[in-house]
């Protein structure tokens, strides 16, 4: 099953002259246990767009579905029960961390589902592994004495604690170190492992296509370029374009594909923008040497 988007608009303050298109006949799929990275401009309607997911807003026009049912006229209990199925991270979730221990913060969430007792350590101490906080270290540690990358972590564990098919993130990575968003990818990769769907909004096209199986592109609440996060970043200079910042090896390989088109544009980390490289180095080698050979023909005898 999956996350479906059929056609869906949103229009802010409708009738009045302040009305505001944020989103416009979005059409789009979410594949079940895949990481789903959506990026756009400032103003293109990436967090609107995952609000819309968790039932927080309901469209103008259009369907959403989650796993077959439509959710965008759910109300009441039902509407509960999604956002227990489809967990909402909002920028700087460490805002919402308010108990006193990080255990106490945790056990919040499921302990509102019935969990008790044992059953209740062992999820939160399940939840602080995936996040990489290690229950004997932190568990009885303050929220107020852990850094903002830390209470983040801790924000996210109570989230997944949860136990939810899908975790939705808002720039997850803003205002973290190098450690701390490395930490941060490895725990969406674990959730993946585990078999949940995740979404993540950024404006960080670089953290998003080192996890990201597919990419949604955004620009002024239409949806411009979708699909597997390959073939996206085969399209770089649209992205460029539309105002999305490259990682600056994806700037390198665009300026060499200017002189040598056969250059392949779809690698998702420096590691491989350098393999390519030096393919790219190894085939003009090989060609050079081989003009030479021609140039110079056959010897002759006694030469």
């Amino acid at each position: 099953m999956s996350i479906r988007l059929e056609e869906v608009s949103l229009i802010y303050h409708p009738g009045t002259p302040f009305q505001t298109a944020a989103l416009e006949c979005i059409t789009c799929t979410m594949t079940k246990g895949d990481i789903t990275g959506i990026t756009g401009p400032t103003g293109s309607g990436k967090s609107t767009l995952l609000q819309l997911l968790n039932g927080l807003l309901k469209p103008s026009s259009g369907q959403v579905f989650i796993d077959g049912e439509r959710i965008d006229q759910l109300g009441g209990e039902k509407l509960t029960q999604l956002r227990r199925k489809v967990a909402l991270a909002f920028q700087f979730p460490e805002k919402q961390v308010f108990e006193l221990t990080v255990r106490e913060d945790i056990a919040f969430g499921p302990r509102q589902l019935g969990l008790r007792g044992e059953e209740l350590e062992n999820r939160v101490c399940w939840a602080m592994e995936q996040v990489g906080l290690p229950p004997a270290r932190y568990a009885e540690r303050t929220c107020a004495s852990l850094s903002g990358g830390q209470k983040r972590l801790v924000a996210l564990a109570g989230m997944v604690a949860m136990r939810p098919d899908y975790v939705l993130l808002d720039e997850p990575w803003a205002g973290l170190d190098a450690v701390a968003r490395q930490h941060l990818k490895q725990f969406i990769l674990r959730l993946k492992g585990e078999g949940t769907t995740v979404v993540l909004v950024s404006h960080d096209l670089e953290d998003l296509v080192e996890i990201s199986d597919r990419l949604l592109l955004l620009k002024e609440g239409r949806l411009i370029m979708q699909g597997p996060t390959r073939t996206v970043l085969n399209h770089c200079s649209e992205l460029v374009a539309s105002g999305i910042e490259v990682p600056v090896w994806h700037r390198v390989l665009l300026e060499i594909k200017k002189r040598c088109p056969e250059i392949n544009l779809a690698v998702t980390d420096v590691e491989e923008a350098a393999d390519e490289l030096e393919r790219l180095l190894r085939s003009a080698h090989l060609r050079c040497r081989s003009r030479k050979q021609e140039h110079s023909g056959p010897r002759e005898n006694g030469a």
